[in-house]
């Protein structure tokens, strides 16, 4: 079982950089200031040093090995289907695309956006971000 509290122990200047994310100073190389990225996610810990360590240098100089940075048994992550209907996204999407359209019309045309246009280009931007996130999934 990955065990991410043993890594960040075995490691020097370990600080946290987000949620699941450390970055410490990688064990295989000398390092002064911390080049180790560290993610843990999904029972599983991600490493990467930033100096061009590699995976299997990094785990041996810690006298561990790759097995310590996974689950025994991991589960494969399922794709998970999208809860909107493909055509109904597709018209979503071309809905906010023509919001966006508009208004880079009137800014080719040389128009100011008015704080309101300004305001629902916003929410079109997100709504496309969102959108495209629901396609990737």
């Amino acid at each position: 079982m990955a065990n991410i509290d043993n890594l960040l122990a075995a490691l020097d200047k370990v600080r946290r950089t987000g949620d699941n994310r450390w970055i410490a100073c990688c064990s295989a190389h000398p390092d002064k200031s911390p080049s180790l990225s560290i993610r843990y996610i999904e029972g599983k810990i991600l490493i990467h040093c930033h100096g061009g360590c590699s995976v299997d240098e990094i785990v041996e100089s810690l006298g561990m090995s790759l097995a310590d940075l996974m689950p025994e048994n991991p589960t494969p992550s399922k794709p998970i289907k999208s809860r909107i209907p493909a055509s109904d996204l597709l018209q979503f999407i071309a809905s906010e695309a023509t919001i966006i359209w508009i208004a880079a019309g009137d800014i080719v045309a040389g128009k100011r956006l008015t704080d309101a246009d300004l305001a629902r280009v916003q929410i079109a931007r997100q709504r496309l971000f969102d959108a495209v996130q629901e396609c990737v999934r």
